[in-house]
């Protein structure tokens, strides 16, 4: 993907199910926007989504008192709007290179799993479906607006599921 994209870096550290990378987009100095997308390595799964306007916010801590911490504005989990190119381009190149990859839509990041544990959250954080498969730089708040399908290819997963009989052998 470097090839195709200048402004390109991986940001996989750690103890993570999964390989990811950041494609700055825009870069102010107020905020930036970065698409994030993340294949993993317990299944054949990938996704991507565009953090829009992530900046520095002040937060008031029951400990540590008034802070800065990251905040972001939006989720782009589909191809829309003016980033609905760059998002088909990066589809485009991971469905290319990992044959039978299938895309994980949004919506199992709001999914909670109760009592699952992984090496890579702290005991306190419940863990999403998505959560599972990659370990992201974002979670889902509140404050955060998701703008897209957040079902997008949900469909070609059922579909693909679709073809697995009983004993979970492929047809």
């Amino acid at each position: 993907m470097k090839l195709d994209f200048h402004d390109i870096s991986g940001s996989t550290a750690g103890l993570v199910p999964n390989f990811s990378g950041v494609i700055r987009l825009k870069n102010t100095i107020e905020s930036r926007t970065e698409l994030h997308f993340y294949k993993s390595l317990i299944g054949n799964y990938f996704t991507i989504e565009i953090l829009e306007n992530i900046h520095l916010k002040e937060i008031s801590h029951p400990v540590f008192g008034k802070r800065k911490s990251w905040a972001i504005e939006n989720i782009i989990v589909s191809p829309v709007g003016e980033y609905e190119e760059v998002f088909l381009k990066v589809y485009q190149s991971i469905t290319t290179k990992y044959k039978g990859v299938k895309f994980l839509p949004y919506v199992f990041d709001l999914y909670r799993i109760t009592n699952l544990d992984v090496p890579y959250k702290s005991n306190s954080e419940q863990v999403t479906i998505a959560g599972a498969f990659f370990q992201k730089f974002s979670s889902y708040d509140k404050s955060i607006t998701i703008i897209g399908d957040i079902n997008y290819e949900i469909d070609r997963l059922k579909k693909d599921s679709d073809n697995v009989q009983n004993d979970g052998k492929f047809r």
